[in-house]
């Protein structure tokens, strides 16, 4: 009868450990959902014929809408169309923050280099890597630790 009971519990503890380490951790979940609206960003820089720029912040980021002035020939600061989107607790980005701009094409203009922002979760000793590429492409995040 106890050999059953340690049985029994002892595959439920198993049960439970497989669940919590399938379990993304916040770092993770944020970088997915940052991965998510630099999609977003760059498919309504391509729909709506326009210039979106994401903007890092500490535990935030922006998606701006950025207007056309014809008498500079430039795409200048955002008008009223701006999301905040805050990172999942206690998620912060680290390192640089570069912003990132997409054209009309779905093509990064800013930077002129692979873009790289970092976020860290600096109480789980846990980090990923969120990369966009000149062509626009997103790269999801690469597992790792704190750096």
């Amino acid at each position: 009868m106890a050999v059953i009971m340690i049985g029994i519990i002892g595959g439920f503890a198993v049960s439970r450990l497989r669940v919590a380490y399938a379990r993304p951790t916040a770092v993770h979940r944020g970088a997915l959902e940052l991965v998510g609206n630099l999609r977003v960003a760059r498919m309504l820089a391509i729909s709506h014929d326009s210039h979106y720029r994401v903007v890092p912040g500490t535990s935030s980021y922006q998606i701006q809408r950025l207007t056309y002035d014809s008498g500079s020939n430039s795409w200048i600061n955002p008008g009223t169309d701006v999301r905040t989107i805050p990172l999942t607790s206690p998620v912060v980005f680290s390192g640089t923050k570069p912003s990132i701009e997409f054209d009309s094409r779905g093509l990064m203009v800013q930077p002129t280099t692979t873009a790289t922002l970092n976020l860290q979760d600096a109480a789980v000793q846990s980090a990923r890597q969120v990369q966009v590429r000149l062509s626009g492409q997103i790269v999801p995040p690469t597992t790792g630790t704190l750096y």
